[in-house]
C-alpha cells in the first residue's frame, strides 16, 4: 500500500473512523500502517479475533480490515460473529489478487468489500472516504438553530412552556442526537454511549432498541415537532420541519 494521492487530500474525521487490521503478516500491518497513517486514518493491528469484537463495541465506527481468504478457525468465525451484531460493521477482505472466485466466497462468508492487497490504494481511500463521510456532521445545521432546549438538571427536553421528562438514559440519548443533529448518527454511536452509562456492562441491543422507542413516542407526543427517524440499515436522524423557530 502507497501514500495518499496529491490528487485528492482527504482527511478522515478523528476519532470516529477507527480501521482494525486482523490476520495480516508483520510486512503486511507495514505496508497498510503506511497508508493509513498518511492519510491519518486512526489504525489499530488487533492480534486475535476476540480483541477486535472488543475494539468494536468499544469504537463509535469501526472497519475491519481482514487479510483473505482467513488462516485459522477464529477468523472464519469473526466474519459470522460480525454479521449478528445488530449494527453493520464494514468488513473490507483484502487478498493477494482480486479474482471472482475469492471476490464471491468473501461477500458469501460475510464481507462487504474484496480488494487486492496491492494497487487498490485508491479504491480503498474511496472506501473510507464514504465511511467517513457518514460520521461527518452537515455544515448547514448549526446547534443554535435547533427548536429545543435540553434542561440538563431536570432531565426536561423543553420548548416554550411545553417539556417532556426523559429517563436518564433517554436524555442521554437525545443530548448525543442533539450534538450531531443534521447527520446519520449510528446505531453503534448510541450503543457506546450506553456503555458508557453503564461501564463494565454489557450493552444489550434490546435494551437500547427499548430506550430509542420510547424516546421517539415521547418526541412525537409532545408536539414539538421533532421527530427521530430510522434511517434503514443506517441509524437515526434527528428532524424538525422547516421554519421551526429557535431554541428557546
Amino acid at each position: 500500500m502507497a501514500g495518499p494521492s496529491a490528487r485528492e487530500p482527504w482527511k478522515a474525521p478523528k476519532k470516529r473512523l477507527h480501521v482494525l487490521l486482523v490476520g495480516f503478516s508483520e510486512r503486511g500491518v507495514s505496508d497498510l500502517a503506511l497508508f493509513l497513517q498518511g492519510a491519518e486514518i486512526p489504525y489499530e493491528s488487533v492480534p486475535t479475533p476476540a480483541k477486535t469484537m472488543e475494539l468494536v463495541h468499544q469504537s463509535p465506527l469501526p472497519v475491519v480490515l481482514l487479510r483473505w481468504p482467513t488462516e485459522t478457525r477464529q477468523e472464519t468465525a469473526l466474519l459470522s460473529r460480525l454479521r449478528r451484531l445488530p449494527w453493520w460493521v464494514p468488513i473490507v477482505a483484502l487478498a493477494e489478487r482480486d479474482e471472482p472466485e475469492a471476490r464471491r466466497e468473501a461477500l458469501e462468508r460475510g464481507a462487504d468489500f474484496l480488494l487486492s492487497l496491492r494497487g487498490s490504494e485508491e479504491e480503498l481511500r474511496a472506501i473510507l472516504k464514504s465511511l467517513g463521510r457518514r460520521c461527518g456532521r452537515s455544515s448547514a445545521v448549526a446547534v443554535d438553530s435547533l427548536p429545543l432546549v435540553l434542561d440538563r438538571q431536570k432531565r426536561l427536553l423543553r420548548r416554550g412552556e411545553r417539556a417532556v421528562v426523559l429517563t436518564p438514559t433517554e436524555f442521554a440519548i437525545a443530548s448525543y442526537l442533539f450534538r450531531h443533529a443534521g447527520r446519520i448518527v449510528l446505531i453503534e454511536e448510541l450503543a457506546a454511549q450506553l456503555r458508557r452509562r453503564r461501564p463494565g456492562k454489557a450493552a444489550s441491543p434490546r435494551l437500547l432498541h427499548a430506550h430509542l422507542a420510547n424516546l421517539r413516542r415521547k418526541l412525537s407526543h409532545s408536539v414539538t415537532g421533532i421527530l427521530l427517524r430510522p434511517v434503514r440499515g443506517k441509524g437515526l436522524l434527528l428532524e424538525w420541519p422547516p421554519g421551526s423557530p429557535r431554541r428557546a
